[in-house]
């Protein structure tokens, strides 16, 4: 049978885990950096000494003992084994949804920033009326007010409802993660991500956030469980149906529609037969067509053009890349867009910023460097929009603590990665075929948020992979049980 072009399992490989080498380094760099910023005790002098010297100390650290850290992880994994799998599995959900109830009644916050808009349109739609804010009608994504409204429906409270609905998300991705587990890590490896997956500090701070990213946390694992399955089984139902689901990640979130050439990617890696390859990529199209293209239609009727999700990519990817960008989010560029129309507006803003960046290398490169900081800096944004900007009380001290709980957390799972990484690169050991998806799918949203905008809230959606990835990494190096 005709074989597909070959993609070489070992070169995708090799460029994964040189990039999560480089992402773990910027997390020892970005950490104290964005921490010192935010604070005021560091100039723009100082930053790349503080940076250097940490990511240098906790590199030089991590690497001297990464065989201790992965004996303990191995240990730690070992007994996590002793209960049974139903147990492990109820004990995480358990905690894991009373660590976000108490979050909540603790503190309770109020939708704000891009949560609050998602949520004024799911009233709107709820209510009969157009879809549309401040003039625009397609300038939004609508997956994440299409998921809300029947929560809405039925639950009139509204922060209990934005609750309930992030707790049904907590499970579905729960599963999603145990299941994917099980493929790619053996049960000891699911037990530990479902373990990082439930009580990963930032996830829970956002129980009560009415935020898109909730659903992409959960529908990405599920997302690579179909898009995993070996290739007997990776039929074109089962790619009908993973494109539904990317279809529907796609009007949650525009950016994910670039997805299947990353799945595609993946699937070259392990070279199928090119009809059956030709057949799951056409069948993951179709679903996501059939999801996406009503949309479309709409958008068509409403602003005049066909628009396949929102018209803010223009304007989003300008204000990314022009002489005022900072790397993060600003109101405007150097050009102010907001007396165009929203296509217009979306059409100038791509070809501003085409243009600045065919022009500027030098600066567009400067600037990655600042996103890839931004995005790898922080992981308590949930914690910032709870306790900062849409709290009912405001305790400082409970927002530092707080704060330095989930980056501790999120230093000590790249601290894992990049032990396990370096005893890799010592000891040339790879992963299996099968777990390029973690790695790929990472990748996908790290080198994305290069070009776009960038913050902590885009590492949001890859807690199930990144949870994922410590035992897919870390399990089985120092024994040598490793594979390619």
């Amino acid at each position: 049978m005709m074989q597909s072009p070959s993609v070489s399992h070992r070169s995708v490989e090799l460029a994964t885990r040189l990039l999560l080498t480089y992402a773990a380094a910027v997390a020892f760099f970005a950490v104290p950096v964005l921490t010192l910023r935010g604070i005021g005790l560091v100039s723009s002098d100082m930053e790349l000494l503080v940076g250097a010297v940490s990511a240098a100390v906790a590199i030089a650290l991590v690497y001297s003992l990464r065989d201790r850290i992965l004996r303990t992880f191995e240990l730690f994994a070992d007994r996590a084994r002793t209960s049974s799998a139903r147990t492990w599995i109820l004990l995480c959900l358990g905690i894991g949804v009373a660590l976000r109830l108490g979050w909540v009644w603790a503190f309770p916050g109020a939708p704000t920033s891009d949560g609050a808009s998602y949520l004024y349109l799911a009233k709107r739609l709820l209510a009969g009326q157009e879809y549309e804010v401040a003039g625009t009608r397609a300038f939004w994504p609508p997956g994440y007010p299409f998921y809300l409204l029947p929560w809405l429906y039925l639950i009139h409270d509204v922060a209990l409802a934005i609750l309930l609905s992030n707790l049904a998300l907590f499970a579905v991705g729960s599963a999603g993660v145990w299941v994917l587990g099980l493929r790619l890590v053996g049960e000891g490896g699911a037990r530990l991500a479902l373990a990082v997956y439930a009580f990963w500090p930032n996830y829970v701070f956002h129980a009560g956030l009415p935020e898109k990213e909730q659903i992409i946390i959960a529908m990405l694992p599920c997302l690579l469980v179909l898009a995993s399955a070996p290739s007997g089984a990776a039929g074109v139902p089962r790619m009908l149906f993973a494109g539904l689901l990317l279809g529907f990640c796609t009007l949650v979130q525009p950016a994910f529609q670039l997805l299947p050439l990353v799945l595609l990617v993946y699937w070259l890696a392990d070279a199928p037969p090119a009809l059956q390859l030709g057949a799951r990529f056409l069948a993951l199209l179709l679903g996501m067509t059939v999801v996406i293209a009503p949309w479309t239609l709409r958008n068509a009727r409403v602003v005049g053009e066909p628009v396949l999700v929102a018209t803010n990519g223009g304007s989003t990817l300008y204000r990314a890349n022009n002489p005022l960008a900072t790397g993060g989010y600003t109101e405007r560029g150097e050009v102010d867009l907001s007396a165009l129309s929203e296509l217009a507006a979306d059409r100038e803003g791509k070809r501003l910023a085409r243009e600045w960046i065919l022009s500027h290398p030098a600066a567009f490169a400067r600037l990655g460097f600042e996103k890839n900081v931004r995005f790898m800096g922080d992981d308590a944004v949930g914690a910032y929009q709870t306790l900062k900007r849409g709290g009912t009380r405001s305790d400082t001290a409970i927002y530092l603590l707080s704060k330095a709980a989930a980056n501790a957390f999120w230093l000590a799972l790249w601290g894992l990665l990049l032990a396990a990484l370096c005893a890799r690169w010592r000891r040339g050991l790879g992963i299996a075929p099968a777990g390029l998806c973690l790695p790929l799918t990472f990748a996908y949203l790290f080198l994305l948020h290069t070009v776009f905008e960038s913050t902590g809230k885009y590492h949001v959606p890859l807690t199930g992979v990144v949870a994922l990835m410590i035992p897919l990494y870390c399990l089985g190096v120092v024994s040598d049980r490793s594979r390619w």
